[in-house]
């Protein structure tokens, strides 16, 4: 309860417009101020600049570049005009919408966030560990053991054996050894896990399904090609126009070009105030040249020429980037291409998990298809679904676990938590990971070494093999000297050494596990 309460509250701050009133256009074309509880459906209401949208709905008029990362996790704004659809929770990064409200309230997508996860944590029923279940049925039968003896040999030292030699003790008392051993590792190296019983359904998973940004990708773009179209402008020159045009813009693509002029040690030229054109790009003035830098739309209704760069633009954008265009007055002088890179070792750490018999690898993104397919088959990932919603993306761990598969989840953001929630086991990881999607995974890796997600694994079916071991071990043992007590062979005295011996054998092997060193697997 008290981690669905912590859930709740995060996402309801994440959705706090910061006042409790909007902006609503009356019957009469008059805008009004009313409190966010009156909004209903059809109602015609305003965002602005800056401001979070209040409902789901369908823009009727206006234009904005919208933030959407709250319900599809991608950072990129997205370009939304009359008769797209917008979400309650998402950020008007610039312009202007007039939204006709279709759910509002607890009906809202951000809003079915909290009721799937709360969903999850009522049906994700608490695995029983394997020793409490097995021991507490052995205890019994020591019991009947003893009464049976007696009565057959007539001798109280025999039947004291019985009680003795009991297999519930070295059963319970390795199972929590190894699986606490287990868990204390995992922290030593930043790994935090909920309980024990995620360490066994996680050694029995064969199916992991993975989200795109932030957690394949380090969820922060970075300039990864300049290319430049006239022979007087270097690619320091390039950079530099666009770093002015940019210096000013909350835009992450235009965060990631004036990075990579200042940690060039590159002086931002002097230009005078930037000017925003909604969805389209930035102009500025150096001297006396206008610069214009932003999509291929915008310099189309600049009349700038672009055919000097139109082959490289297709090819800078087959490989997932995304391209930005830089113009001087009306001659396009060169492209960016800006994504967000995959972490690195993520490669191997998929090759791991398959080593470790992981079957099937997926990717659930609420990215764009050709993204989304770039990135499956770089990873080499068995398949792929691209543009999910977050219900969508729980319904999708559903529907491979009603195969009869145990699914792993690995996520980050707040529109991966239903997901993490549903799944056999959710991981929350790297150092963009969100509070909710920590309070909603069972196991959460806090730095960004994706190689932890197969040690993780490795530890956990390490785990279970001791406690298999154990178990064999006790019930062996114990057997053995039951045997032996029964017919005489073994007195009282060293059939309790017997018993303390195998006890203390299988905790000292439980115990190996801390010393295990997860970044060799050994």
């Amino acid at each position: 309860p008290w981690a669905m309460d912590r859930t709740r509250n995060a996402i309801r701050e994440m959705l706090s417009l910061g006042e409790e009133f909007v902006w609503r256009i009356d019957e009469s074309g008059h805008e009004q101020k009313v409190p966010l509880s009156d909004l209903r459906q059809g109602d015609h209401v305003i965002s602005r600049t800056g401001e979070k949208i209040s409902v789901d709905g369908l823009v009727l008029s206006g234009e904005a570049a919208v933030d959407q990362s709250s319900i599809t996790g991608e950072y990129l704004p997205v370009r939304k005009i009359a008769k797209d659809e917008v979400f309650a929770g998402t950020v008007v990064k610039s312009g202007r919408l007039v939204v006709e409200a279709e759910r509002v309230g607890d009906r809202t997508a951000i809003a079915r966030i909290i009721n799937l996860v709360e969903e999850a944590a009522h049906k994700k029923a608490t695995i029983q560990s394997n020793a409490d279940r097995f021991s507490a049925q052995l205890i019994p039968i020591n019991f009947a053991l003893a009464v049976l003896v007696y009565f057959i040999t007539g001798k109280f030292s025999r039947a004291l054996n019985m009680l003795i030699i009991d297999y519930s003790c070295g059963v319970r008392l390795s199972t929590a050894t190894a699986l606490s051993a287990s868990i204390c590792t995992a922290a030593r190296n930043g790994v935090l896990v909920k309980g024990s019983n995620y360490l066994e359904a996680l050694s029995e998973a064969d199916t992991v399904v993975f989200d795109k940004t932030g957690t394949l990708t380090e969820g922060r773009p970075v300039v990864s090609s300049v290319i430049c179209s006239t022979r007087d402008v270097v690619e320091k020159d390039l950079l530099c126009m666009a770093a002015a045009a940019e210096e000013t813009s909350n835009h992450p693509m235009a965060g990631a070009i004036v990075e990579r002029v200042r940690r060039a040690g590159w002086p931002v030229p002097q230009h005078s105030n930037n000017e925003i054109i909604t969805a389209r790009g930035v102009t500025t003035k150096i001297g006396r040249s206008i610069i214009r830098v932003g999509s291929r739309k915008f310099m189309q209704e600049s009349k700038v020429n672009m055919a000097a760069v139109e082959e490289n633009a297709q090819r800078i954008a087959r490989q997932g980037e995304n391209v930005i265009y830089v113009a001087r007055g009306r001659t396009l002088v060169g492209i960016i291409g800006v994504q967000d890179v995959l972490r690195e070792d993520m490669k191997k750490a998929l090759n791991r998990l398959r080593n470790l018999g992981m079957d099937d690898i997926i990717l659930l993104t609420g990215d764009v298809e050709q993204h989304a397919e770039i990135v499956a088959a770089r990873m080499a990932m068995d398949r792929y679904h691209a543009e999910v919603m977050p219900d969508e993306k729980a319904e999708n761990v559903l529907r491979i676990q009603s195969k009869g598969t145990s699914v792993v989840m690995v996520g980050d953001g707040i529109n991966d938590a239903p997901a993490l929630a549903y799944s056999d086991v959710g991981i929350a990881m790297g150092s963009t990971r969100t509070d909710i999607a920590m309070e909603a995974a069972d196991i959460t890796i806090t730095g960004d070494d994706p190689l932890m997600i197969p040690s993780v694994l490795q530890l956990s079916q390490k785990t279970m093999n001791i406690v298999r071991q154990n178990f064999g071990t006790a019930i062996g043992v114990n057997t053995l000297g039951i045997m032996l007590a029964s017919v005489g062979v073994l007195p009282v005295f060293w059939g309790a050494v017997l018993h303390n011996s195998c006890t203390v054998a299988v905790v000292l092997n439980s115990s190996r596990l801390l010393i295990h060193d997860m970044e060799k697997g050994s």
